[in-house]
């Protein structure tokens, strides 16, 4: 299970990596719109695009990163009322669930990027289906993300039933 996790937490550095180069893209791209805009009077045509999808696939990465941290919003007062145990069966159920959702999010993802093919963006003349891509793109990084805070929800739990032994 460790093997698992260390996997998964490589991924997620690189994806973090990835992060930091979409962000800076985009702040750049954006800058350069404002600068360009009001001191030439010109704008960008492609820059509003580029920065709505990298923004896209920037919320899509950053709920998986989030999700592996245990970092989403949430509500908790029940949880956090609650005994150990208790409280682990609530966070796998609800991991569980979110699974089940982004497994949804996969499917349609594949029917609109299907469905899109043939479509190019306006300004950047991208094919669509790489801008949906991000749907099952990031409902497998936070598959993947729910199954490590499954996991390591087990382990706490073997080592709690460890420690309950001594």
């Amino acid at each position: 299970m460790k093997k698992i996790l260390n996997f998964i937490d490589g991924i997620n550095r690189i994806l973090l990596l990835l992060l930091g180069v979409f962000l800076s893209i985009m702040i750049g791209v954006l800058s350069v719109q404002v600068l360009s805009r009001t001191l030439i009077g010109h704008s960008i045509p492609w820059s509003e695009e580029l920065a709505r999808f990298l923004m896209i696939y920037l919320v899509f990465i950053g709920a998986a990163l989030a999700l592996r941290k245990q970092q989403l919003i949430a509500i908790e007062f029940v949880a956090e009322k609650a005994k150990f145990n208790t409280r682990r069966f609530l966070k796998i159920t609800s991991n569980v669930i979110g699974i089940v959702f982004f497994g949804v999010i996969f499917v349609q993802g594949l029917e609109v990027m299907a469905r899109v093919q043939t479509q190019v963006s306006a300004a950047l003349q991208l094919p669509m289906s790489v801008v949906y891509a991000a749907l099952p793109i990031g409902a497998v990084l936070l598959t993947m993300n729910a199954i490590a805070v499954i996991i390591e929800l087990g382990i706490a739990s073997e080592d709690k039933n460890m420690e309950v032994e001594k």
